[in-house]
């Protein structure tokens, strides 16, 4: 049997044209596998503490924080107490109390306590300028 140089040609055209079709078929089929293994990136949580957290936690809760040897917490947890201190009435009536009382050191601790509120408190200078606003 004899094989001439046309169907040589031909059937070198015919394995190439193939291999390049099966080639690009298993590139495609790599990339759409790969596409399919990729894990999407979750969505990260805020690491700020918002205000229906705070709410939440209980005196408890906060007293540990106040013992933590981490000062960021320390200070953050002091801060949600005094702000809680400051809206509540019957706690800045009874720190007023304790300042009017005649016992130097129960004035001292109500003072202290008072001061250490005010200067805690993040919202400070708004109250002021309301009511300053107020005032004129």
């Amino acid at each position: 049997m004899v094989v001439s140089a046309t169907q040589n040609r031909i059937f070198l055209i015919g394995l190439g044209v193939s291999s390049c079709l099966v080639i690009n078929l298993m590139r495609r089929m790599l990339s759409s596998y790969r596409d399919a293994a990729i894990v999407p990136p979750e969505k990260q949580k805020s690491k700020f503490v918002d205000q229906k957290v705070e709410d939440s936690l209980m005196l408890g809760t906060l007293d540990k924080l106040l013992e933590s040897p981490n000062y960021s917490i320390h200070e953050i947890a002091s801060i949600i107490i005094c702000e809680r201190a400051l809206h509540d009435t019957p706690t800045v009536e009874t720190l007023f109390q304790y300042i009017t009382q005649p016992d130097y050191e129960m004035r001292e601790k109500g003072v202290r306590a008072l001061r250490m509120i005010m200067n805690s408190c993040k919202y400070l200078m708004f109250y002021l300028k309301l009511l300053e606003v107020n005032i004129s």
